[in-house]
């Protein structure tokens, strides 16, 4: 008796990859201002998160006054930000020792976790920025498995 091997027939076209509803995402909020960095970090993570940009310090703070995040990605440096990315977050945190903007409600507690997300590796070293309210630190280009699995564990705890 001989085997034979059935197979279907496939049409060869790549299937559609399954995408959750966003309603049930948790919300996570990004600070950039790079166009490309944005869309990069939305197709990688829009699967497992529901992801909002903010471009700069005042639409960050417009953000995180009408909306409940349960991570901020943060860039350092802002192009067009009166803030940089570390000082939103000293801001948020309750660290911030300068002027502050109008737009900022220094006294509101900003729970949300931060994970600086940078290209300048050689400029910032991870201790310093967890002193200033960050909770973790990627370098881009972004290793993004070991970027989610660290979102969802902050989502977690």
């Amino acid at each position: 008796m001989a085997l034979t091997r059935v197979s279907k027939k496939s049409d060869s076209k790549p299937r559609p990859r399954k995408m959750k509803s966003s309603e049930n995402l948790p919300e996570v909020l990004y600070v950039e201002d790079e166009d490309l960095n944005w869309e990069v970090m939305f197709h990688m993570l829009e699967g497992d998160f529901r992801l909002t940009r903010a471009k700069n310090s005042v639409e960050a703070f417009e953000m995180l006054e009408n909306k409940s995040f349960e991570v901020v990605l943060m860039d350092i440096q802002l192009a067009g930000s009166d803030l940089s990315g570390i000082e939103i977050t000293k801001l948020m945190k309750g660290k911030f020792n300068g002027p502050i903007p109008t737009y900022a409600t220094p006294e509101k507690n900003y729970e949300a976790p931060v994970i600086f997300v940078t290209a300048y590796a050689a400029a910032y070293d991870k201790k310093d920025l967890i002193g200033f309210g960050g909770t973790d630190l990627f370098f881009k280009p972004v290793e993004f498995p070991e970027l989610t699995q660290a979102i969802k564990q902050l989502i977690a705890n």
